[in-house]
């Protein structure tokens, strides 16, 4: 059975069958469950998961994956700010490569709804900030979980001022990022 990470070969999935695709969730599953014995749900954020959607799809039937998607230049433009301490994210330091990592992104993804329409929640960055409340009850009600007060006192004590800092940030230094947009 391979082990699946960043790393694992396109033949290496195309040869499991439905058996070995079955074992891999069970396997997943207790992983999981015993990094996060505490939590019911876990979130994964690792750019690269994308590549990893139909295998974890197939191999975990109930596993829901909110995708958010962020305005380009925004999202670009933070990325190349970030400093990453992993080799693995060396196109972060350049503006050419973050923008045909997300172009890349957006085309897997897409393909990935495309094949799983039920399984994957497209959530946009930029309403989630401005309108968090219906973003929330969206996403809630896609992951079948009842909608509770505490998640709005959360993200107005965590994120009022979010939409100022994240919305259109890039635009404060068009003049140098626009031969890259």
């Amino acid at each position: 059975m391979p082990q699946l990470n960043n790393y694992t070969s396109v033949s290496a999935i195309q040869d499991l069958d439905g058996n070995q695709v079955t074992e891999t969730g069970r396997e997943s599953s207790t992983s999981i469950r015993e990094l996060h014995e505490i939590s019911k749900r876990v979130i994964g954020t690792a750019p690269n998961l994308d590549l990893h959607v139909g295998i974890a799809l197939l191999s975990l039937p109930n596993l829901k994956i909110i995708h958010v998607a962020r305005n380009r230049e925004d999202n670009i433009f933070e990325i190349f700010t970030k400093q990453f301490a992993s080799h693995a994210y060396q196109y972060t330091y350049n503006i050419p490569d973050i923008s045909e990592k997300y172009d890349s992104h957006h085309k897997i993804m897409s393909h990935w709804k495309k094949i799983f329409p039920d399984s994957i929640h497209t959530v946009n960055f930029e309403d989630l900030l401005c309108d968090p409340e219906m973003e929330i009850k969206r996403i809630l009600e896609f992951c079948d979980l009842p909608y509770e007060n505490e998640y709005m006192e959360y993200m107005n004590s965590n994120y009022s001022s979010m939409p100022e800092k994240a919305i259109g940030v890039w635009k404060h230094y068009e003049k140098h990022l626009k031969p890259y947009f």
